[in-house]
């Protein structure tokens, strides 16, 4: 599974210091390749969210412009129980079965 981040939300002042992050939206991503070459089918799923952060500490700060793609990777994850994390896996896993094996469909059975 990989954590990708979609952006972050900061403020220009809180609490004394500035550019400081308030939350990450994130998407977790997940994909399976069946296949391949031209008979290649990638089949991918993914949990899209937002983590709110904890109020800055001055003793260990990260203004917004010093963040990495490390940092708030780890600040996401960090939000997550172990746990947490494995059942979303899970469920990403099972998103991918019914998209490689469906088990149910929709649609209008008239052209």
């Amino acid at each position: 599974m990989e954590t990708r981040i979609n952006t972050i939300d900061r403020v220009i002042s809180k609490d004394g210091l500035d550019d400081v992050c308030q939350a990450i939206h994130y998407t977790f991503y997940k994909e399976k390749t069946v296949g391949s070459g031209d008979d290649a089918v990638t089949y991918s799923a993914s949990n899209i969210g937002t983590v709110s952060l904890d109020s800055p500490d001055s003793d260990d700060f990260t203004a917004y412009a010093d963040v990495t793609k490390a940092n708030a990777i780890s600040w996401c994850e960090a939000k997550f129980t172990s746990d947490e994390l494995t059942a979303i896996e899970a469920s990403l896993d099972a998103q991918i079965a019914e998209k490689e094996t469906p088990t149910k469909g929709r649609g209008m059975p008239w052209s």
